[in-house]
């Protein structure tokens, strides 16, 4: 063979090598799962705790109003 010649190319798929590309293939999919699952978790968690912050903070401005209507009396 020259230069120009080339041999054609084989490509081989083995049992196992097809069982190794769907397993990385599900792995990759489970990935993309659980970022997804741990994205909505983050939003719950945000959320819960700007909740909780303006619970806290609504408490503290009642206690506050309270004190100073006492201290006015």
């Amino acid at each position: 063979m020259n230069d120009k010649e080339q041999a054609p190319a084989q490509v081989i798929i083995t049992q196992d090598k097809l069982v190794d590309l769907l397993l990385h293939a599900a792995t990759r999919e489970d990935i993309a799962k659980y970022a997804a699952e741990s994205k909505a978790d983050v939003v719950r968690v945000e959320t819960s705790l700007k909740e909780d912050i303006i619970r806290v903070e609504t408490s503290l401005k009642e206690d506050i109003i309270r004190v100073e209507t006492s201290l006015k009396g």
